[in-house]
């Protein structure tokens, strides 16, 4: 890679601006007035890409980590035809082409951190749990008017329970390489690129 690109974008429609500086040797990441922080190519150990929906958005972004030195650059948005999205987009792009000049070996991890994964799952699969055990302790109840309730409580403790299970933090993670990425991320099928 011969020359710098620079990507600039808002992060979440709040003018909070994100610049995305790819370099020959390194990513530097900038958000807002703060200090730019960067991590040399050769120094990665890993890197995540992610696409989270969250309160009617979408959350998307690429973690990169060097050692315990960790840089995020993400995009929360509703659509991905924005001017903000394509540019977010196009340095994601740009980034994992220059790791793929860079660092070829390294493959990138798709979804949510484990930590997540755990959040998510403990926040969803005690309700699930309470509610199934109320579900259980209305069965007495049924035949005096409480079947509506039984069933109703047992439904929602099931849809948690599978929302719950989507999440679960011992299923093995998905690996790509940043080929195979690419090429999927040109054809959309991990989220939009701009065309």
């Amino acid at each position: 890679m011969a020359r710098d690109r620079i990507f600039e974008y808002d992060q979440t429609g709040l003018r909070r601006r994100v610049r995305v500086e790819v370099l020959p040797d390194r990513v530097r990441i900038g958000v807002k007035a703060r200090a730019p922080r960067e991590l040399a190519w050769d120094d990665l150990t890993s890197v995540r890409l992610f696409a989270v929906p969250s309160r009617g958005c979408m959350n998307r972004g690429m973690a990169l980590q060097a050692g315990g030195r960790k840089l995020l650059f993400e995009r929360r948005d509703i659509e991905t035809i924005s001017p903000d999205s394509q540019a977010f987009f196009a340095a994601a792009d740009a980034v994992l082409h220059a790791l793929q000049q860079a660092r070829p070996d390294l493959k990138v991890r798709m979804g949510v951190s484990r930590a997540t994964n755990l959040a998510i799952f403990s926040i969803l699969s005690v309700p699930a749990a309470a509610i199934c055990l109320v579900a259980l302790l209305l069965v007495p109840e049924i035949g005096e008017g409480g079947l509506v309730p039984c069933l109703g409580s047992a439904l929602l403790g099931g849809c948690l329970g599978v929302a719950a299970w989507s999440y679960v933090p011992w299923r093995r993670a998905q690996y790509l390489s940043i080929a195979d990425l690419r090429e999927r991320l040109a054809r959309n099928c991990i989220f939009p690129m701009p065309a």
